[in-house]
């Protein structure tokens, strides 16, 4: 809960004129300024369109980057940059950043060292010659395309003034080696192996629906 005292900083500062300019007149800063919401319902379309158990997996170690990086802001306390956001929240580290570069680290060492699934095959890319496509242009396309979008939304946290150089580095940090040890209990199967005993206690026909 923010004091009077933040309250009043904070409609000090959005009241700025450059800082309105720079915010209500810039389309595509407003859009990166909620990236969050782009990224979480991509997710959940994601999770829910392949009903994969990876997918799944990959899902829930987004929200557990998003809850450490939050429960660090606590116990590091560090103030965000001073006089240029409207946030009140601590802001070391940046939790979009953290969560973006989950993403992209995932994405690009599942792409790496995991087999394509079939689903990807049968469902949006029948046959041969698509099935070609997928291996040498998709998969390898993905990573480079998760790197651009991560770098594009941690370079805009420090654009729109919500967190300095050090703490847009200190989100990459946590959200590369997390997504790095995810990852690697997934591949080497003990993530695996508790994800299909969770499952087993569910519904039959939910079960039936995860690929």
């Amino acid at each position: 809960m923010a004091t009077d005292a933040e309250r009043e900083k904070i409609q000090e500062i959005l009241s700025r004129d450059e800082y309105r300019m720079n915010i209500h007149s810039n389309y595509w800063l407003r859009f990166l300024n909620h990236s969050n919401r782009t990224v979480t319902l991509s997710t959940f379309a994601f999770v829910v369109g392949t009903r994969m158990l990876g997918s799944a997996y990959f899902g829930a170690g987004a929200l557990l980057c998003v809850g450490l990086a939050k429960a660090l802001k606590l116990v590091l306390r560090e103030s965000r940059p001073v006089g240029t956001t409207y946030k009140v929240t601590y802001g070391m580290p940046s939790t979009h950043s953290a969560t973006i570069s989950y993403y992209a680290t995932f994405i690009t060492l599942s792409c790496a060292y995991l087999p394509i699934h079939p689903l990807f095959f049968h469902t949006w890319f029948d046959g041969p010659i698509n099935s070609t496509i997928v291996r040498w242009f998709v998969w390898p396309t993905a990573p480079l395309v998760a790197t651009v979008v991560a770098s594009t939304v941690c370079a805009s946290r420090i654009n729109l003034g919500h967190h300095t150089i050090k703490q847009v580095m200190g989100g990459v940090c946590v959200g590369v080696s997390f997504g790095a040890l995810w990852f690697s209990w997934w591949k080497m199967g003990g993530a695996q192996t508790i994800a299909w005993w969770a499952v087993s206690f569910l519904p039959d026909f939910i079960q039936g629906l995860i690929r």
